[in-house]
Formats: structure tokens, C-alpha cells, sequence
């Protein structure tokens, strides 16, 4: 699974899985380059740095700012991820969405139901429900044409005509 995730970023390629440890390799496997993984590393470390950088800055207009910015490079690896395995990435989402969920309702505090708690957290439940969809979305489409994974899939959402 690991591997696979590794293949979908650009950056991955170059990496080797054997006896349960990762090399890296100047060969390639199945397309993945080594100097894809300078890609993935640095845009890791942006994202880092300028959470780091939104965590230590106190004005709360700059601090959001920071925080925005990086979600950029975020966003950009996981659009790779996107584009080069839809399965890995629908899987990532679905992972994603029922983390957010949990926290949201490990937050939830029944003594506190007033109209603005009560319709934040519908807004807020809407929208992961939508990740979640849209991850399914992802995933059935990421799934090997005529495997019977596919196949077990179809069975499970039919599409309509």
C-alpha cells in the first residue's frame, strides 16, 4: 500500500520495497523517477516551513495568511496524487473525511445546542459527507477497468442510463 501511495506522487518514483524496507534506486519501477522524490521533499518542507512559520507569528491576520499559503503546496501533491492514481487518492479522502468527522463529533458537546452550534455542525457534517461522496467518486473510478474489484463495485453502485 505504501508503495503504491509512494508511485502515485510524482516524487515517489525511484523508491524500492524489499523485505519490508524502502530503498531508493536510480532504476525505475513501473514509470516512478528518483527526481520526482526532490519534488515531493520539498514541497513537504514548504508546507511545513510555513506552518511553522503561522505557528509563531501572533498577529492573527498574518498568522492566517501563512496558514493559507500552505495549503498550496498540500493541495498540489495531493492534485498529483489525483492525476496519477485516482484508487490511492479516493482512499486517502474517504481516510480523511471519517478523521474529520470523528473530530467533529468527539467535539460535540449535547449541553451546547443553540442555533448557531447546532447549524454549524450540519454545515460542517454536510461537507464531509460531500468528501465522502466525492472520495467514492474517486475510487470507482480509480479501480482496474474489468477486475473484479470493478466488477464488485458495479454490482454495489449500479449507474443508471
Amino acid at each position: 500500500m505504501f508503495k503504491a501511495i509512494l508511485c502515485a506522487f510524482p516524487a515517489g518514483r525511484g523508491l524500492r520495497y524489499r523485505h519490508g524496507a524502502f530503498f531508493f534506486s536510480f532504476s525505475s519501477f513501473s514509470g516512478c523517477r528518483m527526481t520526482n522524490l526532490r519534488l515531493l521533499i520539498g514541497a513537504v518542507m514548504v508546507a511545513a516551513a510555513l506552518i511553522v512559520i503561522g505557528a509563531l507569528v501572533h498577529d492573527t491576520r498574518s498568522a492566517g495568511l501563512v496558514w493559507s499559503l500552505s495549503a498550496v503546496p498540500i493541495a498540489t501533491l495531493l492534485y498529483s496524487v489525483r492525476r496519477k492514481n485516482r484508487l490511492v487518492y479516493g482512499l486517502v479522502e474517504m481516510a480523511a473525511a471519517i478523521a474529520a468527522l470523528f473530530f467533529l463529533f468527539l467535539r460535540f458537546d449535547p449541553g451546547e445546542l443553540t442555533v448557531e452550534s447546532v447549524a454549524g455542525r450540519t454545515v460542517a457534517i454536510l461537507a464531509v459527507v460531500y468528501v465522502m461522496v466525492r472520495s467514492l467518486d474517486n475510487i470507482g473510478e480509480g479501480l482496474q477497468p474489468d477486475s473484479s474489484m470493478e466488477n464488485y463495485w458495479i454490482r454495489l453502485f449500479p449507474k443508471t442510463k
